[in-house]
């Protein structure tokens, strides 16, 4: 008579048992050491041998020559238990049997010594199913049991049982068996049925067991019924809606690239030949799994993956990082669990890949916003945001996105204030700090270019024609493109964060600089910058350069078209109904 390979290849002895050799060494030393326990829980993911183990300890214990770890698995009493017909080893179904009633018949039958044993044992399968009133009644004789009875309970929810029942036994938890295990488990299997089967087809099997060696067995077995003794990767894949590793691996460079229609196209072509999307879900978060892994340590995974798998993930890995992975992981696990649920499953698993795209560029928007905060909590009077550092070890704009708004612009000498004006509308003369960098000089053409490409970017953005009225050309410097903005900083930030990667990437093809915004601030005082001011000591002796700067600032004139066409002014015009009705210039001993 056939039976299938889960039956017909169930371990009969602890030597036979796959993956779980803490708990087999931990049972067969109890019983050298005649230390049994009077009730054991065995808890653990559906199929990794709790049943098995269980009928394996009562053999051990009421074997003729028992108790012994190393029995006959031909003994009569052995044969006896694996068949169910033993008197004294009581297999009970907690689902169907889970009253108070049946609990009281056990207790009862539990007193009678036992028929051809040495112990009464009693295996009550998925006990976490029996009632509150059941467990009540099964503490007394668990807890003082008689000396001839033993329990074994097995469960895969542990979290059911009250813990008065878990304090009264020896609780062993069984793991999800390695992938390898399973793989040559399975090899063996083949071996003994004389099945071909590749070891690539075979490693598959063991993925979508997802650590059940009963799964893995019982996959097998459907796959020899339908393609007889030849097994290949290509026959795993099709009976079971298999993708692979590469097709995944394309998709998941996608999404860290922001290419979300290109993984959406890929992802739907998927669902169109046929494949499930829960099992797309499954492999694909495995895939972040694998790359999560493989971030933090690649020897993690040396022993799962074979080095084809492993390229691949360390390409994948190339385009991410950890953090990334860790936020795109919990969203496919979201995901997940709504797939289970949801009514039309493709549409809702194109919505995630989309969702997944577009994660990377929330997750850098979120981060700069939060430092953004950070920065206004320390501000002054004088400086709305913190000064930029020079040092090597800065993160450059590429890596951060928007790491864009630094700090206020170095202060300009009168005449290059007013040539600026004239120039591009608005110059701004801002009070700052030493800034190490040497702007090169701007000019018309610099201006020009930089209105070129907000007028070609606003026509392919027209959302973006709003935000380019307070944008306005600042100066072209060593290494960026320094542009004002009259906006509320945190607003401004909120409005040019998604159009900052593609307008830094035209900025970068125009004038080969990284693009930097700064606050537009104006004050009525101006000052020579440092290297003026060096250079008109070294043509004149101090006392001269002191005069003619004195000089210099008493005689300055107010521009009044420049001032009157300020954007600042003009706002503020509007929003009081005002006018300008004359201009004055303070002395300094006049005070503020």
């Amino acid at each position: 008579m056939y039976q299938v390979f889960s039956r017909k290849y169930r371990p009969k002895v602890f030597s036979e048992v796959v993956g779980q050799d803490h708990v087999v060494r931990t049972l067969k030393n109890a019983i050298r050491l005649q230390r049994v326990a009077h009730a054991y829980l065995f808890s653990g993911p559906r199929g990794t041998g709790k049943t098995t183990l269980a009928r394996i300890l009562a053999k051990s214990l009421n074997c003729t020559d028992g108790p012994n770890a190393d029995f006959d698995p031909n003994d009569p009493i052995c044969l006896d238990i694996d068949a169910g017909r033993s008197f004294d080893c009581i297999e009970i179904d907690g689902a169907s049997n889970n009253g108070v009633e049946q609990v009281r018949d056990l207790r009862e039958a539990a007193k009678t010594l036992p028929v051809q044993s040495r112990y009464k044992i009693y295996i009550i399968d998925e006990v976490h199913m029996l009632t509150q009133a059941a467990f009540n009644a099964l503490l007394k004789i668990l807890e003082e049991p008689p000396q001839h009875v033993k329990f074994i309970f097995a469960t895969t929810e542990p979290h059911k049982i009250p813990t008065t029942v878990i304090s009264r036994c020896q609780r062993f938890h069984f793991k999800r068996i390695p992938r390898k295990l399973i793989a040559d488990h399975l090899q063996k299997i083949c071996s003994y049925e004389h099945i071909d089967a590749d070891r690539k087809a075979l490693e598959i099997i063991a993925d979508i067991s997802e650590g059940a060696l009963r799964d893995a067995e019982v996959a097998l077995d459907q796959l020899i019924s339908f393609y007889g003794e030849r097994i290949d990767l290509a026959s795993v894949q099709e009976m079971f809606g298999i993708v692979g590793l590469e097709p995944l691996c394309g998709i998941l460079r996608d999404i860290a690239s922001g290419q979300s229609l290109e993984a959406l196209k890929k992802v739907h072509m998927l669902l169109e030949s046929g494949k499930d999307p829960i099992l797309l879900a499954r492999e694909f978060r495995n895939l972040l799994h694998h790359v999560a892994l493989f971030k933090a340590s690649i020897t993690t995974l040396k022993g799962q993956l074979d080095a084809e798998e492993l390229e691949l993930i360390r390409e994948a890995s190339n385009h991410l990082s950890l953090s990334l992975v860790i936020d795109l992981l919990e969203a496919m696990d979201s995901w997940e669990n709504k797939l289970r649920y949801a009514l039309h499953k493709e549409v809702l698993f194109e919505i995630a890949i989309l969702e997944l795209s577009q994660l990377k560029e929330k997750v850098e928007l979120e981060e700069l916003l939060a430092r953004l905060s950070r920065s206004e909590g320390n501000l002054s009077e004088e400086k709305i945001f913190p000064l930029p550092s020079a040092k090597k070890e800065d993160k450059p704009i590429e890596e951060t996105s928007f790491e864009a708004i630094s700090s206020l612009p170095k202060e300009k000498a009168s005449e290059s204030a007013k040539s600026q004006a004239d120039n591009t509308s608005l110059i701004s003369v801002a009070d700052k700090k030493e800034d190490p960098r040497e702007p090169l000089p701007s000019s018309d053409s610099f201006a020009q270019k930089w209105a070129f490409v907000v007028e070609s970017f606003s026509t392919s953005n027209p959302a973006f024609k709003e935000i380019a009225k307070h944008l306005h050309f600042y100066e072209l410097g060593a290494e960026e493109l320094r542009i004002n903005h009259s906006m509320e900083p945190t607003e401004f930030v909120k409005r040019i964060a998604p159009f900052y990667p593609s307008l830094n990437l035209e900025v970068k093809k125009v004038f080969d600089k990284k693009l930097v915004f700064l606050p537009l601030h104006i004050k009525a005082t101006t000052a020579l910058t440092k290297s003026e001011s060096s250079s008109k000591n070294k043509n004149k002796g101090y006392a001269n350069n002191t005069h003619e700067e004195k000089k210099q600032t008493d005689n300055f004139s107010i521009d009044e078209s420049s001032l009157k066409n300020d954007p600042l002014i003009k706002e503020a015009l509007e929003l009081f109904k005002g006018k300008i009705l004359r201009i004055e210039k303070r002395n300094k001993e006049e005070g503020p």
